[in-house]
Order: C-alpha cells, then sequence, then structure tokens
C-alpha cells in the first residue's frame, strides 16, 4: 500500500521502521555511510527553507499481525524549489526489482507536474543501483558532483584546534574599513 505520509505527524512506529529501511539501504549500497539516527530522519524529512515545500509517501508491506500497519519499505519524497522538483526515493533492498521505486517516482512525477513544474531531478550517488534506476526511467546525467564523508572517529582533534587558532601558511590577515574591495 502506497499513502500520502507526513512526517511531521508521522507516528514513532512509521519513523522507526522507515528509519530500518533507509539504514537497510546504506548497508547494502553505501556501507561506508553512518546509520541515520530516528531524531534526525524526523527533522530532515519535515524541515524545508521558505519558500519551499515537501510532499511524501510511503509503501507499507501488508501487515503480519492483526493491528499492524505493516512495515515501510519504501519512501519518496519530492522537495519543491523554485521552478523544479528534486525526488529523493528508497527502496528496501528485499523490495527491489518489484517496481514499487517506480510506482513511487510515478506517484510524485504525477504530483510534482499537477503543481505545475516542468522537470523533476533526482540527486543519486555515483557506483549505487540508483544510477541505472533513474536512467531506465529516462532521466539523463545533468552533472557530477563530489561527495566526501568525514569518519569522526578519525579526526585528530587536537591538531585539528590547533589549525583552527591559527593563521595558514600564505595567508595573512588585514582589515577593511567598510568592507573588503572588489
Amino acid at each position: 500500500m502506497v499513502r500520502e505520509w507526513d512526517p511531521r505527524t508521522a507516528s514513532s512506529a512509521e519513523i522507526a521502521s522507515l528509519l530500518a529501511t533507509l539504514n537497510a539501504v546504506l548497508a547494502a549500497d553505501l556501507p561506508q555511510d553512518p546509520p541515520w539516527r530516528e531524531a534526525s530522519l524526523r527533522e530532515y524529512l519535515a524541515e524545508v527553507m521558505p519558500g519551499e515545500r515537501r510532499i511524501s509517501w510511503i509503501a507499507q508491506a501488508e501487515p503480519t499481525d492483526p493491528g499492524d500497519t505493516g512495515a515501510v519499505i519504501g519512501q519518496v519524497h519530492v522537495l519543491l524549489l523554485g521552478d523544479i522538483g528534486v525526488l529523493e526515493v528508497l527502496v528496501h533492498p528485499s523490495a527491489r526489482r518489484t517496481g514499487l521505486g517506480r510506482d513511487l517516482v510515478l506517484r510524485a512525477a504525477r504530483r510534482v507536474y499537477q503543481e505545475g513544474f516542468q522537470s523533476i531531478g533526482v540527486e543519486v550517488v555515483g557506483d549505487t543501483p540508483a544510477v541505472g534506476f533513474y536512467e531506465a526511467l529516462g532521466f539523463t546525467r545533468e552533472y557530477v558532483e563530489t561527495r566526501s564523508v568525514l569518519d569522526l572517529t578519525a579526526v585528530d582533534w587536537a591538531e585539528l584546534a590547533e589549525m583552527a587558532t591559527g593563521i595558514g601558511a600564505g595567508y595573512q590577515l588585514e582589515f577593511f574599513p567598510g568592507g573588503p574591495p572588489d
């Protein structure tokens, strides 16, 4: 079952289930990334900048017990900003290649079009299954970004503090009354 969903009013159980799916996707596709935490996920999905809107849908598995709502096995949200809608889709690795991802993209694309937008975009990490998935749907690569991750357990905090308090070699500080020149 796929339904429109608001992370601000979602139950803790839905957020926890979505978190489990997100972390399963990360473990499969980006094992070097740290797992998400529940508080961070709700905040990420609920907050937008002024002038932006976010619309979300979740896909749930068939309930296994009476009273169970079914595990979240997929999610799509679209961030409407400026003149484009930007999609983020995730599908649990066990539910991939079932058409669920296509269904989620179709729902979001249809809504973006109904909202008056002419294009949608996605941000995809290279060397993940998402690249081929979006290309199969007709998305074309516009540009490539470099993504860097810092492992905070490997940081030399004393050295970093020393660097932060000094001026790097080759630089000098100058004061310009009224601001720096063009």
